[in-house]
Protein backbone atom coordinates (compact mmCIF):
# COMPACT_ATOMS: atom_id res chain seq x y z
CA UNK A 1 0.00 0.00 0.00
CA UNK A 2 1.68 3.24 -1.38
CA UNK A 3 1.55 6.19 1.27
CA UNK A 4 -0.86 8.52 -0.05
CA UNK A 5 1.38 11.47 -0.64
CA UNK A 6 1.37 14.94 -1.99
CA UNK A 7 4.28 13.78 -4.40
CA UNK A 8 1.96 10.25 -4.94
CA UNK A 9 -0.91 11.73 -5.89
CA UNK A 10 0.22 14.94 -8.18
CA UNK A 11 2.73 12.10 -10.53
CA UNK A 12 -0.13 10.20 -10.59
CA UNK A 13 -2.22 13.25 -11.69
CA UNK A 14 0.17 13.86 -14.39
CA UNK A 15 0.05 10.94 -15.70
CA UNK A 16 -2.99 11.85 -17.80
CA UNK A 17 -2.98 15.44 -17.56
CA UNK A 18 0.38 15.85 -18.23
CA UNK A 19 3.12 17.84 -16.15
CA UNK A 20 2.26 20.71 -14.15
CA UNK A 21 3.12 23.97 -14.79
CA UNK A 22 2.06 26.55 -11.68
CA UNK A 23 -1.42 27.45 -12.88
CA UNK A 24 -4.13 27.37 -10.48
CA UNK A 25 -4.28 28.56 -6.90
CA UNK A 26 -2.38 27.37 -4.00
CA UNK A 27 -3.84 26.60 -1.01
CA UNK A 28 -1.67 29.68 1.38
CA UNK A 29 -3.02 31.95 -1.53
CA UNK A 30 -6.89 31.80 0.15
CA UNK A 31 -8.60 30.28 2.51
CA UNK A 32 -9.20 26.52 1.95
CA UNK A 33 -7.56 23.08 3.11
CA UNK A 34 -6.54 22.59 -0.79
CA UNK A 35 -5.42 24.12 -3.86
CA UNK A 36 -6.48 24.24 -7.41
CA UNK A 37 -4.05 22.90 -10.18
CA UNK A 38 -4.94 23.81 -13.69
CA UNK A 39 -3.97 21.73 -17.00
CA UNK A 40 -4.13 23.52 -20.21
CA UNK A 41 -5.48 21.35 -23.56
CA UNK A 42 -6.55 18.44 -21.30
CA UNK A 43 -8.60 16.87 -22.54
CA UNK A 44 -8.88 18.27 -25.59
CA UNK A 45 -7.55 21.68 -26.83
CA UNK A 46 -8.61 25.07 -25.90
CA UNK A 47 -9.90 23.14 -22.33
CA UNK A 48 -8.57 23.11 -19.24
CA UNK A 49 -8.44 20.55 -16.70
CA UNK A 50 -9.10 22.19 -13.35
CA UNK A 51 -8.33 19.76 -10.24
CA UNK A 52 -8.51 19.82 -6.82
CA UNK A 53 -5.35 18.35 -4.83
CA UNK A 54 -5.38 18.11 -1.53
CA UNK A 55 -8.92 16.86 -0.16
CA UNK A 56 -7.69 13.81 -0.90
CA UNK A 57 -6.31 13.60 2.45
CA UNK A 58 -9.37 13.85 3.71
CA UNK A 59 -11.77 11.00 4.71
CA UNK A 60 -15.44 11.95 3.23
CA UNK A 61 -18.58 10.09 3.60
CA UNK A 62 -20.62 9.40 0.75
CA UNK A 63 -24.50 8.99 1.37
CA UNK A 64 -24.21 5.00 1.04
CA UNK A 65 -22.11 5.45 4.22
CA UNK A 66 -19.02 4.50 2.66
CA UNK A 67 -15.81 6.71 3.37
CA UNK A 68 -13.59 7.50 0.52
CA UNK A 69 -10.88 9.80 -0.63
CA UNK A 70 -11.84 12.44 -3.65
CA UNK A 71 -10.48 15.21 -5.40
CA UNK A 72 -12.86 16.81 -7.83
CA UNK A 73 -12.13 17.85 -11.99
CA UNK A 74 -13.80 21.08 -13.89
CA UNK A 75 -13.38 20.66 -17.49
CA UNK A 76 -13.91 23.97 -19.06
CA UNK A 77 -13.32 26.09 -22.05
CA UNK A 78 -10.50 28.30 -21.27
CA UNK A 79 -12.58 31.15 -21.32
CA UNK A 80 -14.12 30.00 -17.87
CA UNK A 81 -11.04 28.94 -15.91
CA UNK A 82 -11.32 31.59 -13.11
CA UNK A 83 -15.20 30.36 -13.17
CA UNK A 84 -13.38 26.43 -12.80
CA UNK A 85 -11.06 27.46 -9.91
CA UNK A 86 -14.55 29.01 -7.92
CA UNK A 87 -16.38 26.19 -8.95
CA UNK A 88 -13.95 23.45 -7.75
CA UNK A 89 -13.06 25.42 -4.46
CA UNK A 90 -16.71 26.17 -3.59
CA UNK A 91 -17.90 22.61 -4.07
CA UNK A 92 -14.42 21.06 -2.34
CA UNK A 93 -14.68 23.31 0.48
CA UNK A 94 -18.43 22.49 1.17
CA UNK A 95 -17.18 18.68 0.78
CA UNK A 96 -14.18 18.97 3.11
CA UNK A 97 -16.59 21.37 5.81
CA UNK A 98 -19.42 19.17 5.70
CA UNK A 99 -16.98 15.81 5.34
CA UNK A 100 -19.29 14.28 2.68
CA UNK A 101 -18.54 12.50 -0.41
CA UNK A 102 -19.53 13.34 -3.72
CA UNK A 103 -21.45 10.03 -5.51
CA UNK A 104 -21.80 9.11 -9.03
CA UNK A 105 -24.72 10.39 -10.14
CA UNK A 106 -25.00 12.93 -7.72
CA UNK A 107 -25.96 16.38 -8.46
CA UNK A 108 -25.08 19.77 -7.14
CA UNK A 109 -26.02 23.54 -7.91
CA UNK A 110 -23.13 25.91 -8.67
CA UNK A 111 -22.98 28.72 -6.08
CA UNK A 112 -25.57 31.35 -7.52
CA UNK A 113 -23.08 34.42 -6.82
CA UNK A 114 -20.77 32.89 -9.51
CA UNK A 115 -23.29 33.96 -11.87
CA UNK A 116 -23.22 29.89 -13.08
CA UNK A 117 -26.98 28.82 -13.65
CA UNK A 118 -25.61 24.94 -14.59
CA UNK A 119 -25.94 22.38 -12.22
CA UNK A 120 -23.26 19.59 -11.75
CA UNK A 121 -23.15 15.98 -11.78
CA UNK A 122 -20.71 13.92 -10.27
CA UNK A 123 -19.22 11.17 -12.80
CA UNK A 124 -16.10 9.56 -13.35
CA UNK A 125 -13.68 11.27 -15.94
CA UNK A 126 -12.92 7.74 -17.90
CA UNK A 127 -14.34 8.79 -20.81
CA UNK A 128 -11.37 11.22 -21.29
CA UNK A 129 -8.78 9.93 -18.45
CA UNK A 130 -9.08 6.43 -17.72
CA UNK A 131 -6.04 6.55 -15.70
CA UNK A 132 -7.34 9.40 -13.07
CA UNK A 133 -10.31 7.48 -11.94
CA UNK A 134 -8.77 5.77 -8.94
CA UNK A 135 -5.53 5.91 -7.10
CA UNK A 136 -6.14 2.74 -5.21
CA UNK A 137 -2.79 2.19 -3.34
CA UNK A 138 -4.32 4.39 -0.95
CA UNK A 139 -6.85 2.84 2.21
CA UNK A 140 -9.92 4.17 1.31
CA UNK A 141 -8.86 5.03 -2.10
CA UNK A 142 -8.48 8.24 -3.79
CA UNK A 143 -11.07 9.08 -6.74
CA UNK A 144 -11.56 11.90 -8.97
CA UNK A 145 -15.35 12.89 -9.62
CA UNK A 146 -15.50 15.06 -12.47
CA UNK A 147 -18.39 17.57 -12.28
CA UNK A 148 -20.22 17.80 -15.34
CA UNK A 149 -22.31 20.78 -15.69
CA UNK A 150 -25.97 20.34 -17.28
CA UNK A 151 -28.74 22.95 -17.22
CA UNK A 152 -31.70 22.58 -14.74
CA UNK A 153 -34.38 21.30 -17.94
CA UNK A 154 -31.68 18.81 -18.52
CA UNK A 155 -32.05 17.14 -15.09
CA UNK A 156 -34.37 14.62 -16.03
CA UNK A 157 -32.00 12.76 -17.63
CA UNK A 158 -29.42 12.53 -15.77
CA UNK A 159 -32.22 11.32 -13.16
CA UNK A 160 -34.25 9.00 -14.91
CA UNK A 161 -30.89 7.62 -17.73
CA UNK A 162 -28.48 8.72 -15.87
CA UNK A 163 -25.01 11.02 -16.73
CA UNK A 164 -23.54 9.42 -19.68
CA UNK A 165 -26.98 9.18 -21.91
CA UNK A 166 -26.58 13.25 -21.79
CA UNK A 167 -23.15 12.78 -22.88
CA UNK A 168 -24.64 10.86 -25.51
CA UNK A 169 -27.77 13.36 -26.48
CA UNK A 170 -24.68 15.96 -26.08
CA UNK A 171 -22.58 14.33 -28.89
CA UNK A 172 -25.50 13.43 -31.01
CA UNK A 173 -26.63 17.43 -31.13
CA UNK A 174 -22.93 18.07 -31.03
CA UNK A 175 -23.30 20.47 -28.15
CA UNK A 176 -19.98 21.53 -26.14
CA UNK A 177 -20.10 19.64 -22.80
CA UNK A 178 -17.46 22.05 -21.60
CA UNK A 179 -18.77 25.09 -22.56
CA UNK A 180 -21.05 26.82 -19.68
CA UNK A 181 -22.53 29.07 -21.95
CA UNK A 182 -23.91 25.94 -24.27
CA UNK A 183 -28.11 25.62 -25.59
CA UNK A 184 -30.09 23.15 -23.89
CA UNK A 185 -30.73 20.50 -25.05
CA UNK A 186 -34.52 21.06 -24.11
Amino acid sequence: MEELSSRSVLHWLERDLGPYRGRGVAKPEWDAEFSVLQFDDRPVHDVTASVTFGIGSHVLTGSDGVDRRQELLVILRRAFDETAITLAAGIGSYLVDEHVALLEGETVRAPRELGVTMMLVGAPPDRFMPGIVRFGDAEPPLEVVWLVPFHESEHHVISQHGWRDLMRLLDERELDPFDLAREALL
